[in-house]
C-alpha cells in the first residue's frame, strides 16, 4: 500500500446473514490486511459482528431501534470522539439516520461513504433526506441498476455515485475439481452436477432451479444437482418449503441440498455448470464466484446480473420465472463440450479483468483518498 493507512469505521448493524452483511464483512477483512486500522460496529450478537471477531477484526456492538435511535446516537458519538476515524464507511443506508447526527453533534470532519446493495422503491428525496444525505460524501453504488436507481431516487448529485462492482477473491475462486466433495455427498466420479448458490428464497430462482432439475433427470441417468446455501434469518419456513417441493417433484434422490457454506469454492469446482435464475438481483455476487471458479452460467437476464454475464460469451442469459428456457440453456451445454471450454475460459478472464477483489478495493481506497484530499481543500 503506498498512501498512508487509514483509520476505517465499517458500520453494518443490520441482524441478518446475507449478502450486504457477508460483504461488508470480508471487506472489512481484507482493508484490515492491507494494513488499514479498522473497527467493526454492528448489532449485538449478529451474525455479522460475530464473523468480523473471527476475522480477527476489532468490534463494537450498537443497537439501532429504526431511525434516529438516541440511545444509539449517542454510542456512535463516543466511539467516534474516541476512536477520531478518517472515513466512516455504512453498509445499511438506514444507519445513516443515527451515523449523521452524532456526527453532526462531535462536528466531525470525517469522511463518510455509504455503500447501497440494493435498490428502493419509493423516492427520497424529502427535506429530511436532503439532510441526511447532504452529509454522504459518496455513495457506493455495487451494479448500474442500482446506480441508476439512486440517481432515481435518493437526493445525491451524480457526481457523487460511484459504480465499484462487488469482488472476488480470484486467488481463492480458481478453477480445478474437488473429488472429495462429490464423494461426501455420494455422487459418482463421473456424474453431471448443476449447481445453484444462494441462500434457500424463491426469489433465488430454486423453483426454476428444481423444475430445471426434474427436466434433465428424465435424459440424462449420470445427473445431479448440487444446491449450496442455508435458510436466512426469519426464512426458515421458506427454506423447508422448498425442500418440500424438491420432495414432491420425486427428484429429491438426485438434489443435494448442502446448507450454507464457509468454503463455497470447493462446491463451486464440484460442478460443471451453474445455474441462477434468480428474479431480481442488484448484483450477483455467486455468479461471479462461479465464474471465477470457471463455470459456464446459466442465468437470468435482470438487473445486476446483466452487468457480469457477457451473454453468449462467458455464459447464456434467459428470462425469469421461464423454466423451459433454463432446461434449453443447460441442454446445449451438455450436448456442446467445447462451447462449455469456451465459457469456462472466457468467465474466469472476465472476472479477473473486471470483477476481481483487488479491483475493488483499488477503488476503495481511491475513494477514501479523494474525500480526505477534497475535506482538506475544503477546510
Amino acid at each position: 500500500m503506498d498512501k498512508k493507512p487509514l483509520k476505517i469505521a465499517f458500520i453494518c448493524c443490520s441482524e441478518a446473514w446475507g449478502g450486504m452483511e457477508m460483504l461488508a464483512v470480508k471487506q472489512a477483512a481484507s482493508l484490515l490486511s492491507m494494513g488499514h486500522d479498522l473497527i467493526f460496529i454492528g448489532s449485538p450478537d449478529s451474525y455479522a459482528v460475530n464473523e468480523a471477531l473471527s476475522s480477527g477484526i476489532k468490534t463494537y456492538s450498537v443497537k439501532i431501534n429504526g431511525y434516529a435511535d438516541l440511545t444509539a446516537i449517542a454510542k456512535l458519538y463516543s466511539m467516534f470522539k474516541k476512536e477520531k476515524f478518517d472515513v466512516i464507511h455504512s453498509h445499511y443506508s438506514r444507519d445513516l439516520w443515527s451515523i449523521v447526527p452524532a456526527l453532526c453533534f462531535l462536528r466531525s470532519g470525517c469522511g463518510l461513504v455509504l455503500t447501497k446493495h440494493i435498490g428502493t422503491q419509493k423516492p427520497k428525496k424529502d427535506w429530511l433526506h436532503r439532510k441526511i444525505y447532504r452529509r454522504v460524501d459518496y455513495v457506493i453504488a455495487i451494479s448500474n441498476v442500482i446506480k441508476k436507481n439512486i440517481i432515481e431516487t435518493h437526493p445525491v448529485p451524480e457526481k457523487k455515485v460511484v459504480l465499484i462492482p462487488n469482488g472476488v477473491d480470484t486467488e481463492k475462486f480458481t478453477p480445478g475439481k474437488e473429488p472429495e466433495i462429490r464423494k461426501k455427498y455420494g455422487i459418482p466420479e463421473n456424474s453431471i452436477v448443476v449447481g445453484i448458490a444462494g441462500r434457500l428464497s424463491w426469489w433465488k430462482g430454486y423453483r426454476e432451479f428444481l423444475l430445471t432439475a426434474k427436466n434433465l433427470v428424465k435424459k440424462y441417468d449420470n445427473i445431479y444437482f448440487l444446491a449450496v446455501g442455508g435458510a436466512t434469518v426469519g426464512e426458515e419456513q421458506e427454506a423447508e418449503d422448498i425442500k418440500e417441493f424438491c420432495r414432491s417433484l420425486n427428484i429429491h434422490g438426485k438434489v443435494i441440498f448442502a446448507g450454507f457454506q464457509k468454503e463455497p469454492e470447493r462446491f463451486y469446482r464440484a460442478m460443471d455448470i451453474f445455474v441462477y435464475p434468480a428474479y431480481a438481483e442488484a448484483f450477483g455476487l455467486v455468479v461471479a464466484e462461479a465464474m471465477s471458479c470457471g463455470l459456464p452460467v446459466v442465468a437470468s437476464d435482470s438487473d445486476g446480473i446483466l452487468d457480469i454475464v457477457d451473454d453468449g460469451v462467458t455464459g447464456i442469459l434467459v428470462s425469469v420465472k421461464d423454466t423451459n428456457k433454463v432446461t434449453e440453456a443447460v441442454l446445449s451445454l451438455l450436448q456442446d463440450t467445447e462451447k462449455i471450454t469456451n465459457f469456462s475460459n472466457a468467465a474466469r478472464e472476465r472476472v479477473l479483468k473486471y470483477f476481481s477483489n483487488k479491483n475493488m478495493l483499488m477503488q476503495m481506497e481511491c475513494i477514501y483518498n479523494k474525500i480526505l484530499q477534497e475535506r482538506g481543500e475544503n477546510g
